[in-house]
């Protein structure tokens, strides 16, 4: 399961954490944004004992106005959250 610090984030400026939990501990996820084309990574992040995460960064610069989508992947898959950016956050 993963869950996302803001549905509404800002262009260029906004932060966003992305959270996990019930992922193999001791393994580590990637994370990745993507808005239409535009795939950018996000980094990875480490999974605790307890098998969660969180991971906080940077809306691209290359983002626009519009609906987008967190992709979190782990060693069993991939799972998705829906974001909406947008001028104001």
């Amino acid at each position: 399961m993963i869950s996302i610090s803001n549905y509404n984030i800002k262009i260029v400026t906004g932060t966003e954490t992305v959270y996990g939990a019930h992922f193999s501990p001791g393994s580590s996820v990637t994370i990745t944004f993507y808005q239409g084309s535009l795939s950018t990574s996000e980094g990875s992040s480490a999974v605790s004992s307890s098998g969660n995460f969180s991971k906080t960064f940077t809306v691209p610069a290359t983002a626009v106005v519009g609906p987008a989508a967190v992709k979190v992947c782990g060693t069993s898959g991939c799972l998705y959250a829906t974001v909406n950016v947008n001028l104001t956050g």
